[in-house]
């Protein structure tokens, strides 16, 4: 999961962080939230389930960590979404100190961490300058999904685009 979230190794103990937090006894967060979870049954597996006759529901339930869905996990999903590398390995074992519960990623790959869902929405919803139109990149920040934070186009190619190169490749609300 670090190694899906995280753009590259220097942010994987921080991303680390937050789910170690969320994952705290009486933190509140009885899921991870994070969205590639749930992304790794929808994109990556869903055909292959429906192939083999499986019953999808119980799988997606096994994978999702967002509260918002009907199927979910609490705690980890049931198995690993990617393979993962040495960093993000290391990340898992050894978190950074942090009182961070949220995070999420601008369009130029800038990570934004808070204590609080206040807070968090806060930063989420502040203004992104817009460069001219011939350079233009998306003038505002992703849209929420009922799980948290959703990638946009732009991202979503660039997270994929992370995921096939040997590169290191949200949220609940």
């Amino acid at each position: 999961i670090i190694q899906s979230e995280a753009s590259d190794p220097k942010n994987m103990p921080m991303v680390s962080s937050v789910f170690a937090n969320r994952l705290k006894p009486g933190s509140g967060f009885g899921y991870l939230g994070s969205d590639v979870t749930r992304h790794y049954i929808e994109r990556k597996m869903k055909a292959y389930i429906e192939e083999q006759g499986m019953d999808y529901d119980t799988l997606f339930g096994a994978y999702c960590t967002n509260d918002s869905y009907t199927h979910k996990t609490a705690g980890l999903p049931a198995g690993p979404i990617c393979n993962m590398g040495k960093a993000a390995i290391e990340a898992a074992l050894n978190p950074a100190e942090s009182n961070y519960y949220y995070f999420f990623t601008d369009n130029d790959w800038n990570y934004y961490y808070n204590e609080t869902l206040s807070g968090h929405q806060s930063q989420w919803n502040q203004p992104v300058a817009v460069e001219p139109a011939h350079r233009r990149r998306e003038s505002r920040r992703h849209r929420h999904h009922e799980s948290g934070r959703v990638r946009s186009g732009h991202e979503e190619i660039r997270h994929l685009e992370r995921q096939r190169h040997p590169r290191l490749c949200e949220e609940r609300l």
